[in-house]
């Protein structure tokens, strides 16, 4: 089942593809009196103070115990998304210059 927000997803992939048909192909648009489907947005629930105290500690120590060597960064990198909001894909795609 498709959600509400995939399906406006592919109203306005419609709605585009008609745009352009109608300017370049200069045919009548017989999507425009098609209205756009209705969706809300999901609320955002952030982490709680316990997880991401979990998390932070989650980074420090390997299956066996053992202090792992990318702790620092892990938890450099848990701390930068949660305090910018950035997501995962933005923040890979960050350059040092």
């Amino acid at each position: 089942m498709l959600t509400e927000a995939t399906i406006h997803g592919y109203w306005k992939a419609i709605r585009a593809l008609w745009k352009w048909a109608v300017e370049d192909l200069e045919i009548e648009n017989v999507a425009l009196p098609i209205k756009a489907p209705k969706y809300k947005l999901k609320p955002i629930t952030p982490l709680s103070k316990s997880e991401i105290i979990m998390l932070l500690n989650a980074v420090e120590n390997d299956v066996k115990g053992r202090k792992r060597p990318t702790r620092f960064r892990d938890r450099s990198i848990i701390l930068f998304l949660l305090d910018t909001g950035l997501r995962l894909g933005e923040l890979l795609r960050l350059q040092v210059k």
